[in-house]
C-alpha cells in the first residue's frame, strides 16, 4: 500500500484550508451582496451629466456618461440608456455628474401641454367670446370677422386665422370691458400665424369651431 509522504499531507491539508477559506469568502460576500441588493436595491448604470448643462441645450453623447448606482439611489425616472436623452432639449439645468432624468428634458413629441413650446410654434391667449364645449388637448380652427364697415366693399368680413390648432389650456371666464363674457383660450400656433392672430384678436371677434380627430396636426405641426 502506498503511504503519503508528510510534505504531500500538509500540502492537502493546505489546499482543503484555502478551497474552505475561499468558499466561506465567497460565499460571505455573495450574501453581503444579497443583503445590498434587498435592502438598497439592486445595481443600475444611470445617464449622467458630463459637465454642466444649461436649460434650453440640445443633448448630444458627449455630454452624458454613464455610471453604476444602487437602485435605491435612482432617482425617480432617471434614464438608464443615452439614446433616451440624446437629441432632446433640456427644460431644467443640470449640473456635472448629476443624474439625468426624464423631467429635465421636453417630451419627444413636443405638443406645448407641458409648457415648452416646440420650435417653430408660438403660444397664445386669446379671449374668445361663445367657445364651443373646448377641453385641453382639443384642435380648433380660428376665425375673426372684423367690423364690415372696416373694410372693403363686397369684401368676406370673416376670415381664417389658423387651422387645425391644439387647444393648451382654458381660463375661467371673465368679463371683460365691453360687458362680455370672454373665456381666455391659450392655442398653440404656428409662427407665421401669431402675428395674424395678435392682429385679429386686438381688431375683430375670434370664433373657434372644433376640428375632427382626422384633420389635427402632429406635435411637429406637419399635418
Amino acid at each position: 500500500m502506498l503511504r503519503r509522504s508528510p510534505r504531500a499531507a500538509l500540502l492537502w491539508c493546505a489546499a482543503l484550508v484555502i478551497a474552505l477559506v475561499t468558499a466561506l469568502w465567497v460565499g460571505g460576500t455573495l450574501a453581503s451582496l444579497r443583503r445590498q441588493d434587498t435592502r438598497y436595491g439592486n445595481v443600475v448604470e444611470l445617464v449622467v451629466a458630463r459637465h454642466d448643462l444649461p436649460i434650453g441645450r440640445v443633448i448630444t453623447g458627449a455630454d452624458l456618461s454613464m455610471v453604476h448606482a444602487r437602485g435605491a439611489a435612482r432617482p425617480p425616472g432617471a434614464l438608464t440608456e443615452r439614446g433616451d436623452a440624446t437629441g432632446r432639449v433640456l427644460v431644467v439645468a443640470v449640473l456635472r455628474g448629476q443624474a439625468v432624468t426624464s423631467r429635465h428634458l421636453t417630451a419627444k413629441g413636443r405638443d406645448g401641454r407641458d409648457g415648452v413650446v416646440a420650435p417653430g410654434r408660438r403660444a397664445m391667449r386669446v379671449g374668445v367670446a361663445d367657445t364651443p364645449a373646448l377641453h385641453a388637448g382639443d384642435h380648433v380652427d380660428v376665425y375673426v370677422t372684423f367690423d364690415p364697415a372696416q373694410i372693403a366693399a363686397n369684401s368676406d368680413p370673416t376670415l381664417t386665422v389658423a387651422k387645425a390648432v391644439p387647444v393648451l389650456s382654458l381660463d375661467a371666464t371673465d368679463v371683460n370691458t365691453a360687458n362680455k363674457r370672454t373665456t381666455g383660450v391659450t392655442l398653440m400656433v404656428d409662427a407665421d400665424d401669431a402675428p395674424r392672430l395678435a392682429y385679429a384678436s386686438a381688431n375683430g371677434v375670434l370664433a373657434l369651431a372644433l376640428v375632427p380627430p382626422e384633420e389635427v396636426r402632429d406635435p411637429t405641426g406637419s399635418r
